[in-house]
């Protein structure tokens, strides 16, 4: 499933009642961080307008200052597997401000760091980033934000690893994400990023607030 930029075609009206409903949804999350809207069911036939709908609400979505992400959930004994690949292949997809949501991701939780932002340009992978410069990333936005840093660091050094300029960098992140042992120890070591213990769930950050 794709969601390509379909504001050139787009008809105003069209699936405007869905739109709505999943925007309204959308700012009941946005207000109220604990809750848990209902999911919207979206049905019609082939031609009836379904991926035109998904790209209108991933425009106004990131609009919104969120994220738009895409599940296919094919086989439900690999429902957490499926999630966690979804996202991941979301997050390199075209973001509000720059090539894609995993450096609109990166650029905003550096600035809530308060980085520099020489820093924050090699966090989200357009300079070269350093050991040195993902600790000083990780353990300032630890200040700025404690509780959910604590719990997953980690992955948080795994992202911005993934989105890192280095190819070698970048399968380090894409192989703790994806919990594979590929990568050796010195590897990770390197990045102190430690090998990831097999889990059916997988935490990911989608909201810096």
């Amino acid at each position: 499933m794709t969601c390509g930029d379909q504001a050139a075609t787009h008809v105003p009206g069209l699936n405007e009642d869905a739109i709505d409903d999943v925007m309204d949804a959308f700012g009941d999350a946005a207000r109220n961080p604990a809750s848990a809207p209902l999911g919207i069911v979206v049905r019609g036939p082939a031609g009836s307008g379904k991926t035109h709908l998904l790209g209108q609400i991933r425009e106004r979505v990131q609009a919104a200052a969120g994220y738009f992400f895409v599940v296919e959930l094919l086989d439900a004994a690999s429902f957490w597997q499926s999630v966690r690949n979804g996202i991941l292949e979301s997050l390199g997809r075209t973001g509000a401000e720059r090539e894609t949501q995993l450096k609109d991701l990166l650029w905003e939780l550096s600035s809530i760091a308060h980085v520099s932002r020489a820093e924050r340009r090699a966090i989200i992978g357009d300079e070269d980033l350093d050991v040195d410069t993902l600790d000083r990333f990780v353990n300032a936005l630890a200040k700025a934000r404690p509780d959910p840093v604590r719990q997953c660091h980690q992955t948080l050094r795994a992202l911005a690893l993934l989105g890192a300029s280095d190819l070698a960098a970048h399968d380090v992140g894409e192989a703790y994400l994806h919990s594979s042992d590929e990568h050796g120890s010195d590897d990770r070591d390197q990045w102190r990023c430690a090998r990831r213990r097999r889990r059916h769930r997988n935490a990911f950050a989608t909201s810096p607030g």
